[in-house]
């Protein structure tokens, strides 16, 4: 931890600044869930790895709270926890920023080196260790975290069936996958992938959701023809038919590069094999021969 990062947590150790913490989490979030999802969001805020200025935005997003009350909520913050280190949080998130754009550009350009063929494992965790420590990947956690708590809450995630022909919610978390994808949010888009993985509901989610089906048929026939398209009908979530939409939506759609795709497929398949989603739990991985991640075949 740097200078800074010693300060800023120095400031947040005090008995007072804790206290009013405290204070405000009890007055305005009412349940438990709801709180430690703040507390937990609150930690990357004190970190430097979520900007405190989209607080009232991530309140009224995530939790539905009223812009007015969220703008509220923010305000007390201000005046009674970080106000006194605001500039310090923001200088150091910049910094966790800046840090993270350096480390994306490194990487990229390591591409396009040989790789050796012999290049361990430990290469590979030091790779994905550097991805999800970007402020990028640490938003997308408490993203998912947030939306976890907003769809347990109400039951949404346990109304995505294995099969099912009834349409899903308005508020389900399809829609808020392609709201996402639509507004170019690549934390919340993936956040949702995750939370579906985490969940054991990717292929099930898909299934019958009217709008991958359209649209994916509809890219499979432009580019592989009629065969194509009537096979991934029959089946539309068949691995190779779901994996390559996935990673459409990540590079094409949310201008992830390559290998950035195929380390968020990594945590994926991760969490689809702790939920015990087997058809997925390679969906992609680190492969020690070429030294990068790919997606499986």
């Amino acid at each position: 931890m740097n200078d800074l990062g010693q300060k800023i947590q120095e400031y947040f150790n005090q008995e007072d600044v804790k206290n009013n913490l405290s204070i405000l989490v009890q007055k305005y979030f009412i349940n438990e869930k709801q709180k430690q999802g703040f507390l937990k969001v609150f930690e990357l805020v004190k970190k430097g790895e979520f900007d405190c200025v989209d607080i009232a935005d991530f309140l009224n997003e995530m939790y539905r709270i009223e812009i007015e009350r969220a703008l509220e909520i923010n305000k007390e913050l201000f005046d009674q926890v970080y106000g006194d280190v605001y500039d310090e949080l923001q200088q150091l998130y910049e910094e966790n920023k800046n840090k993270g754009n350096v480390e994306i550009e490194k990487e990229k350009s390591s591409q396009a080196a040989p790789q050796e063929s012999d290049i361990s494992q430990t290469e590979l965790l030091r790779k994905y260790n550097i991805f999800i420590k970007l402020s990028l990947f640490q938003n997308i956690l408490a993203s998912q975290e947030m939306l976890m708590e907003k769809f347990m809450s109400v039951g949404a995630i346990h109304e995505l069936p294995l099969q099912s022909n009834h349409d899903l919610p308005t508020q389900s978390i399809q829609n808020e996958f392609y709201q996402a994808i639509n507004a170019g949010d690549k934390i919340k888009a993936v956040a949702v992938l995750r939370v579906l993985c985490a969940k054991g509901k990717l292929g099930s989610s898909f299934l019958n959701d009217k709008r991958y089906l359209d649209f994916w048929a509809g890219f499979l026939e432009r580019h592989y023809g009629p065969d194509v398209k009537q096979k991934f009908l029959k089946n539309p979530i068949e691995k190779k038919y779901l994996l390559e939409f996935l990673r459409f939506i990540l590079e094409k759609r949310l201008d992830f590069n390559l290998e950035e795709s195929a380390m968020i497929g990594t945590g994926l398949a991760a969490l689809c094999q702790e939920s015990g989603e087997k058809e997925f739990e390679e969906m992609a991985f680190g492969d020690e021969e070429q030294g990068k991640f790919v997606w499986a075949e």
